[in-house]
């Protein structure tokens, strides 16, 4: 036998020794005690006592059994080891059928929390998907405002445009010269332009790409128009200036 199994056995036998004389330093337990444990409680109503206290009953019963499984004489029999048996199985029994009590009790209360919380979380999300219907409603409705406020204003712009640009083109066309006519349409044409786009930024956040291809091509074609104008009006009086100096040296 190695070593270390025999410390194990040694330990063991130390343990026994000590309970055996744990018992022993107590003064026997006389047959009294017993029957007065059995009168105490083989009758008594355990329903109706505290837990803590039945726990204290069945802890002293047990240790009354110990004791007596322990000490007993060879070939002796109590009577009232059988009845403390009895009232201890039946304080487990109660006890256990308390714990088993609380579990459901609690196992209840969990399952009615958490159909609360499941009703609740049900509610929140119905009351997400109504606000999330409402506000594309909105949305949509706001939407039809803003493309109503557009056109209401584009027809208005339109109107103005109407009533006092292209009015006054005509009568600035009647009076202006020949060689400034098409600059000076075109210079109308992009004054428009700019003004749609003007009301246009005020309903969006940036101008698309192709409203600033339109706004520029319309300046540019404007200046390319008017530099032409100029230009040949410069040299339509240079020509004749010089015709008029040559036909007063012939002179």
């Amino acid at each position: 036998m190695s070593k270390k199994v025999s410390d194990l056995n040694l330990l063991d036998v130390s343990q026994l020794k000590i309970e055996i004389e744990k018992v022993n330093s107590k003064e026997n337990v006389s047959d009294n005690t017993y029957k007065k444990f059995c009168q105490d409680y083989l009758q008594k109503d355990f329903s109706k006592v505290k837990s803590e206290e039945l726990k204290k009953i069945h802890e002293d019963g047990i240790e009354l059994l110990n004791t007596y499984y322990i000490t007993k004489p060879k070939g002796s029999i109590n009577k009232s080891i059988f009845q403390i048996q009895f009232i201890t199985i039946k304080i487990s029994s109660i006890i256990e059928n308390r714990r088993n009590q609380e579990l459901i009790r609690q196992n209840k209360e969990l399952m009615k929390r958490n159909q609360e919380t499941s009703n609740k979380v049900l509610k929140t999300i119905e009351k997400a998907e109504k606000l999330e219907e409402k506000v594309e409603e909105e949305k949509e409705e706001l939407k039809h405002v803003k493309n109503d406020i557009k056109s209401i204003t584009t027809t208005i712009i339109s109107i103005v445009l109407a009533i006092s640009i292209i009015p006054t083109a005509i009568t600035g066309i009647e009076k202006i010269s020949p060689n400034y006519i098409l600059p000076f349409f075109w210079s109308i044409i992009t004054f428009g332009i700019i003004v749609i786009a003007f009301v246009y930024t005020i309903y969006q956040d940036k101008l698309k790409k192709m409203t600033w291809v339109m706004i520029v091509t319309a300046i540019v074609l404007c200046i390319f128009f008017w530099s032409i104008s100029f230009t040949i009006t410069i040299e339509k009086e240079n020509s004749d200036y010089a015709n008029e100096q040559q036909i007063n040296n012939t002179y």
